[in-house]
């Protein structure tokens, strides 16, 4: 992967963030996703919990300036596998929430994804995994 490990980590963190709860289901998936990213799996798990405790400490506006920083940095050839990392962190618990669709929405926006195909993806992957939807 041409995006360094460290913007990664740092998006997928404002998922974890968004739903206040770093589950046992998020450290299994990734797990899956370091492999998958060809990235050694204690390292960026260890980046990610770093960045996730960083943005606790952050406003919400800082959190957006935060996640358009590591949004800028990644690679235009990979956005669409950063969005597949999102979208896989946000449902590993098989629910999804509004605030959970909101963020990958923000997260694919700073990526420079349209909200159509954002919505799209997001759909398709709730139907492939069986995703318990939950609008609060």
């Amino acid at each position: 992967m041409k995006t360094e490990m460290k913007n990664v980590a740092a998006i997928v963190a404002c998922v974890i963030w968004v739903d206040e709860e770093y589950s046992d289901e998020e450290k299994e998936c990734l797990e899956e996703i370091a492999e998958a990213l060809e990235f050694k799996s204690e390292d960026f798990i260890a980046v990610v919990e770093s960045e996730l405790n960083k943005i606790r400490t952050l406003s919400d506006d800082e959190v957006n300036k935060y996640l358009l920083t590591a949004a800028d940095a990644v690679d235009d050839e990979e956005v669409g596998i950063v969005l597949e990392v999102v979208m896989q962190v946000a449902i590993c618990d098989n629910v999804l929430t509004s605030d959970q669709t909101e963020i990958i929405h923000i997260i694919a926006a700073a990526l420079g994804i349209s909200p159509a195909m954002t919505t799209l993806l997001v759909a398709d992957m709730v139907r492939e995994e069986d995703v318990e939807v939950i609008i609060e």
